[in-house]
């Protein structure tokens, strides 16, 4: 097993969505830079140009996997190697386990003897071999995410806590060993997306009603006195006209009903005066 990182595993959508949000040549020329230290384990720095660190932080994130990966692999050729070794110092001894019968001095061999296996010999030697062990299967609940995890979702821009409470109710009847947690939630964290932060809604401001600029006003009040003014005329008019006749004549009633409607019209005005003058003192 090599010493050193030669090969790191590079997600081009990943890339291609860190890249599309740079503005300029020199943005990606500098994000590949850092791209290539981080992919190589080496540190950043401070003076760095931002586009250049977040080149760095996402080598960073594909050095650590490869590292892990590279990790896992060696402590598998180690077992793979003890397992070899203990099987190699056991056939021997199973290939020569025949021994020959000591002969009895008091019979005489009238043909060949048959060559007896020790049996209880190559079942001791069996006994003693390693059992072929496996780990008991665990539910996700139990299983302990680790650093590398964190450090995916936070490059990713997503809440760790929220995946990995998706990852759990995803898999709440399945059972698999702490290796396989761990291989599983990696992979269903370099696929999370940032989760969308909605502002609350705030209910709407109370309406204000807009004042009316004075000199509408001033023209309304003008336009209802001319029509009070009508309106007493007309009330003048058919009371005088209604003076001229008796009381139980056709025309004292036709003008005295003249002088009823005049009578509301001036009520009416006088009314809307009153408003008019109240909003005019409102909006000095």
């Amino acid at each position: 097993m090599s010493d050193r990182t030669f090969f790191v595993r590079l997600n081009l959508d990943d890339m291609s969505a860190e890249v599309v949000g740079l503005d300029s040549t020199d943005e990606r020329g500098q994000w590949l830079e850092g791209f290539l230290v981080g992919s190589r384990g080496k540190d950043s720095r401070d003076v760095w140009h931002p586009a250049k660190l977040d080149g760095h932080r996402f080598g960073m994130v594909c050095f650590q996997e490869a590292e892990n990966y590279r990790g896992k692999q060696s402590a598998k050729g180690v077992a793979s190697g003890e397992a070899r070794r203990n099987r190699t110092a056991v056939e021997p001894l199973l290939n020569n386990g025949l021994t020959a019968v000591e002969p009895d001095g008091n019979r005489t061999p009238t043909g060949p003897q048959p060559i007896q296996h020790p049996t209880s010999n190559i079942q001791k030697l069996r006994s003693q071999q390693p059992a072929a062990t496996g780990q008991a299967g665990i539910p996700c609940s139990e299983f302990s995410p680790t650093q590398e995890h964190q450090d995916i979702c936070a490059f990713r821009g997503a809440s760790f806590e929220h995946q990995l409470a998706r990852f759990r109710d995803l898999n709440k009847s399945a059972n698999d060993t702490a290796q396989g947690w761990e291989h599983r939630f990696r992979s269903f964290c370099g696929k999370s997306r940032p989760e969308v932060n909605q502002a609350p809604i705030s209910p709407p401001a109370p309406r204000q009603e807009q004042k009316r600029p004075t000199w509408t006003i001033e023209r309304d009040i003008r336009d209802e006195e001319g029509r009070l003014k009508t309106a007493q005329g007309e009330r003048k008019e058919a009371r005088d006209q209604r003076n001229r006749f008796s009381m139980g004549q056709s025309e004292f009633t036709r003008h005295d009903a003249e002088m009823r409607k005049a009578d509301a019209k001036i009520t009416a005005s006088e009314t809307r005066l009153v408003e008019l003058r109240n909003e005019m003192e409102a909006s000095k």
